[in-house]
Formats: C-alpha cells, sequence, structure tokens
C-alpha cells in the first residue's frame, strides 16, 4: 500500500509540474491532454523460469506504475489533495486546467503495448515515440477519456494534419537513456512538447541547450 501511495504521489507531482512548464499547450478550454511513457509490462518469463518473491514484487511495482497514473489523473481532476496536498489549494481549485484524455505508452514494451514484455532498447522506443507522435491518426489509438469528459473533442488532441498524437505534456520516459533519445526527437522535429521524468538521472539532461523542455524530479548524477 506504501509503495503504490509513493507512486501516485510522485506521478501526481510530476502531472503538476508539467503542467506548469506547458501553460502555453493547454486548449482554449484548459484541457491537457497527456501522454505517459510508463513501465508498466513486467519482465519476460516466457523462457519458463519460475518466479520467486523478488519478481513478484517487482511485478507488482510495474502494474503498480500502470494504476498511479489512472490515479493521477483522476485526482488532479478531482482536485483531490489527499495524497499531493497542492491539488487542494485555493490557486489550484479556481482553474480550469483538466486532463480529459490521456494516452499511456509501455516504455518497457518492444512495441510499445501490453502484450510484449520485451525490454526496450533505444531504437525500439524511438520506433514507438515516432509512431506515437507523427504517424498515426485518430483510429490508431486507444486514447482514455475520463469520467465526465465524454463529449470531449478527441481530435483537438491531434495536429492540423490528424497526423500524431499532440499531448500538451509527456510524463516519461522514467530511464535516462530514453529521456535524451525522447528529448532529442522532439528537439529535431521542432515538437515543443514539455516532458518530465520521475527517475532519469543522468548529467547529460544537464545541458538546458540540448534539452530545453525536459524536466526531472530525480537529482543529476552530477549531484549525486
Amino acid at each position: 500500500m506504501m509503495r503504490g501511495c509513493h507512486s501516485l504521489a510522485i506521478t501526481c507531482t510530476a502531472i503538476l509540474l508539467s503542467i506548469r512548464c506547458s501553460r502555453c499547450m493547454l486548449m482554449e478550454d484548459g484541457s491537457c491532454p497527456m501522454l505517459f511513457f510508463l513501465p508498466f509490462t513486467p519482465p519476460n518469463t516466457s523462457n519458463g523460469s519460475t518466479l520467486n518473491s523478488e519478481f513478484i514484487n517487482e511485478e507488482m511495482l510495474y502494474f503498480i506504475n500502470l494504476a498511479a497514473a489512472l490515479l493521477a489523473v483522476d485526482h488532479v481532476n478531482h482536485r483531490n489533495g489527499d495524497v499531493v496536498h497542492d491539488l487542494a489549494l485555493p490557486n489550484f481549485e479556481r482553474c480550469n486546467i483538466s486532463i480529459p484524455q490521456f494516452l499511456v505508452q509501455d516504455s518497457n514494451s518492444q512495441e510499445g503495448g501490453v502484450s510484449s514484455a520485451e525490454t526496450t532498447t533505444p531504437s525500439n522506443f524511438l520506433s514507438v515515440v515516432s509512431s506515437v507522435l507523427t504517424e498515426g491518426s485518430l483510429s490508431d489509438y486507444n486514447l482514455q477519456t475520463m469520467p465526465g469528459f465524454e463529449n470531449y473533442n478527441s481530435t483537438l488532441s491531434f495536429s492540423e494534419s490528424s497526423t500524431g498524437y499532440r499531448p500538451c505534456t509527456i510524463i516519461g520516459p522514467s530511464r535516462s537513456d530514453d529521456a535524451i533519445q525522447l528529448s532529442r526527437f522532439l528537439g529535431d522535429r521542432n515538437l515543443e512538447i514539455p516532458h518530465i521524468s520521475t527517475h532519469a538521472v543522468s548529467h547529460l539532461l544537464d545541458n538546458r541547450e540540448e534539452h530545453p523542455l525536459f524536466v526531472r524530479m530525480m537529482t543529476s548524477s552530477q549531484d549525486m
């Protein structure tokens, strides 16, 4: 339970930070469609290996990451300050920012979906990023719509050409090498989308010229 609360607190805080970084990207109605790159597929056991208690705990953590994302969006939309108290502050309660819709991609999966449990290599991860942000159309995505936003216009979450999902902010990925790859991908294509990582620590991400829209929640390895 404590691990679940910790993951929820981290994700809620990440959402708050990302919203503050992406105010210029918000829709006119204050909506902020989001993209999560989270590790929620457990390691591959197709080789018949036995699950030990350590693996079971690790497997549980992966699903906690996914549950934390779902709950964090709900907490932000309802200004629920039980875990992250800032959500209940008057300044935030009065603003009209909401997350009507979001997309979750598995940063551990080779193809970005829940069916594959292979570890993502940098090239595979970039393939997932490219397919989400530059190639797909509305019908290609399993967008999650939050209760109360059933009438939200999903096409607002896409570029004018309807090619590629356009979140106002990205949460994740958690690994430093993936975060660097994502930052360079966004920069090379002039996609000004803020992205915040909950666990990336590489000092290479400290370079603001190369990674101007990256925000971290962990201390840089340079300061450890």
